[in-house]
């Protein structure tokens, strides 16, 4: 009897939350039709988590909100899954309007969600006991994000066959796993590319299969506007309905010591160069000249340059580009350093990178400097409590000084910040957050100040620097200065 009781109350309780789910689904569905971008909704968290609000993600469509904004797609998001806090983050007009202007457009969606969701019987809606009415109200749905799909490849006929190339290897790349490399070639007059890759399949046909395969992926990914074919067989029917590529999938052979037989393929540092100059194809920035990848052999890492008509400290844009790259390689394991942007009035103009002409500031220096920065900064700024450095490097090409550290401020402060910052976001403190690319992340100086008063902090931090290391910083960088709230 007891466990019959216990199945029964199981039963309905998972049909109470299937009947509240179905509430949101209801108000979400008609949210549709005045947002047609949108496709669905998930949780951001438990919806007990807190008593009188839930917190939301609705899922949405990159190339419907392009066509409803009437705005193209950003080139970093061209070709990954994103996570915005807008709808329209992934679009070009969010690099034209301020944040009040986007708050402003975000709220009329937050508002229609909000005043549709009332409107639903109450049996279907999360509710809580409002202190002040002494009665059921339903709880307030914030809306925490957006989760875009990668969009469809759209590609013009006017876009040359390299661009397909590159394209159809880069989605071979990220959508299986089984491949370990690429070579490519020519073969009947059209690009080969010829595709390496590991699999315990012991079926006869098996590159065959996989050749079929990664062609009718190609071709859907792209909405047929890549044509593919395989390289084998007669010249006919290779080149039947005028292929854009050809492809030829090699399964590797290994020997007993687990060396490759049939292995013909670049090493591992052009490899990754290869990978890397394809991600640096979709940075961009007004202003952006040239940027471009080297490796470092002594210190065994991927150096990325680039040339920039804007300073970087003047532009978030340049800021969120490099956050993204850096994300990337990060995620790829790609051991790399991105140097700032050297300043150049015109894209003709010639630089010169010296590894040489930068220095690290001595560990053993760190705490006297610690105790001065504390004691000028805490004078100034109620909110600064303690500094510790991890990293000081000096790069005088460019002037500029980097910092690695961990800063402790006041919570509160800390706190007003963030909703300045990010208004419909639960503030983190210590524990961290999910930023738009979908990396955890601790909070840093740079999430919850602006521009503005983050050149007030760099120009106050360059005046100790001048007078306790000797040295003149036009362009002081925090990087990874993490905070600490107490």
């Amino acid at each position: 009897m007891e466990r019959l009781k216990k199945d029964i109350i199981k039963e309905m309780e998972e049909k109470s939350r299937e009947n509240l789910n179905r509430g949101i689904d209801i108000a979400v569905t008609i949210l549709k039709h005045e947002f047609p971008f949108i496709t669905g909704w998930d949780y951001k968290n438990d919806p007990e988590t807190y008593r009188s609000s839930i917190y939301l993600v609705l899922n949405a469509d990159m190339n419907l909100a392009s066509e409803f904004y009437n705005s193209p797609i950003r080139n970093v998001y061209k070709h990954a899954d994103a996570k915005t806090a807008y709808p329209f983050s992934a679009l070009e007009i969010s690099t034209e309007l301020n944040e009040e202007e986007k708050y402003e457009l975000f709220k009329v969606i937050q508002k229609s969600l909000v005043e549709i969701y009332d409107e639903i019987p109450s049996e279907l809606r999360h509710e809580f006991e409002s202190y002040a009415s002494e009665k059921k109200e339903p709880k307030e749905l914030y809306i925490e994000g957006f989760i875009f799909e990668k969009p469809k490849e759209n590609i013009n006929e006017s876009e040359s066959s390299n661009d397909k190339v590159s394209l159809a290897k880069s989605l071979i790349q990220q959508l299986f796993y089984e491949v370990s490399f690429i070579e490519q070639s020519t073969y009947n007059d059209r690009p080969l590319l010829t595709v390496y890759f590991d699999s315990d399949d012991t079926a006869a046909n098996i590159e065959s299969v996989f050749t079929h395969e990664i062609c009718d992926t190609i071709k859907d990914y792209t909405s047929g506007e890549i044509k593919c074919n395989p390289s084998w067989g007669p010249k006919m029917r290779t080149l039947r309905n005028n292929p854009d590529i050809l492809i030829d999938a090699i399964l590797l052979e290994y020997d007993d010591e687990g060396n490759v037989l049939n292995e013909n393929k670049l090493d591992e540092i052009e490899r990754n160069l290869e990978v890397i100059n394809l991600i640096l194809s979709e940075i961009s920035w007004d202003g952006l000249c040239e940027i471009w990848v080297e490796y470092n052999e002594d210190d065994k890492e991927y150096e990325i340059r680039s040339k920039s008509m804007k300073r970087h400290f003047d532009h978030d844009e340049i800021a969120e580009e490099l956050g993204y790259l850096e994300n990337t390689l990060r995620s790829m394991g790609i051991r790399h350093y991105i140097f700032a942007p050297w300043y150049i009035e015109e894209c003709e103009d010639e630089v010169e990178f010296l590894n040489e002409n930068w220095f690290k500031v001595p560990s053993s220096d760190y705490n006297s400097l610690e105790k001065i920065i504390n004691l000028t900064m805490k004078e100034k700024y109620g909110w600064w409590k303690d500094i510790k450095i991890n990293t000081l490097n000096y790069i005088d090409w460019n002037s500029q000084v980097q910092i690695e550290a961990e800063l402790t401020v006041d919570e509160e402060w800390g706190a007003n910040q963030w909703r300045e910052s990010y208004p419909i976001s639960k503030f983190p403190g210590n524990e961290g957050w999910e930023d738009e690319y979908g990396y955890s992340r601790r909070v840093s100086l740079g999430d919850i100040t602006d521009s503005t008063y983050a050149y007030v902090i760099r120009h106050d931090l360059e005046e100790i620097f001048k007078y306790t290391l000797n040295i003149e910083s036009y362009n002081t960088s925090f990087i990874n200065v993490y905070l600490i709230f107490e």
